[in-house]
Order: structure tokens, then sequence, then C-alpha cells
């Protein structure tokens, strides 16, 4: 039986989901037994805000440069399917894993 892990890393506008902040940048890495299969997904996202300046000094994503990127709700069923059924992995994760929701994939239902 072979056990699929998604790992996931994001960059958002700030830390707090709730006040508004959102996702910036996603990743997700597959492995399959612990082991890297090179199935991945990394998007830039549009959040149609700016960001804190702390997290700015952090992850240097400016709003000029995503701009032309897609909102999340453009991506949300991408990243949904990617993750699908399959437990996840938060690294160095800015918006712990059960607020991902309230960051962006609640948002773009």
């Amino acid at each position: 039986m072979s056990l699929r892990q998604v790992l996931l890393d994001t960059e958002t506008t700030g830390l707090n989901a709730r006040g508004g902040d959102r996702i910036i940048e996603i990743g997700c890495l597959e492995l399959v037994n612990r082991r890297l299969t090179g199935n991945c997904l990394h998007r830039y996202v549009n959040p149609e805000r700016e960001s804190e300046p702390g997290a700015l000094a952090v992850h240097g994503l400016t709003s000029e440069f995503l701009a032309d990127k897609p909102k999340f709700a453009e991506i949300a069923a991408e990243v949904r399917e990617f993750v699908a059924g399959d437990p996840q992995r938060s690294v160095r994760c800015r918006v712990p894993g059960r607020r991902i929701r309230a960051a962006g994939l609640a948002r773009a239902r």
C-alpha cells in the first residue's frame, strides 16, 4: 500500500487570516512512501491587498510583482485537486494548516 503525502508551504500578506491577510504564494510537493515524486504545484497569487511591512521583509513579494497573478479563487480548484484526500504537512507555513481555509480556500468557494 502506498502512502501519499503533500508538503505545503505558503507565504502570506501577514499573520492574521481572520483580519484579512491572504496567501500570496503556495507550493506543494508530493511524496509517496516518503520519497519525492517530482509532482509539485507552485503558484503566486494576487491578494488584492498590500502585504504587512514585516511580511514583505520576509518574502519580498511586492504588490507590483503580484498584480498580474491570478486571484486565489482562480487557482483554488487546482490546489484542492492536488491535495485532495491526502494528509498535508505544513513546512514553515505562515498560515497554519487549519487556517488555510480562512486565508483562501473558504473565500474561493
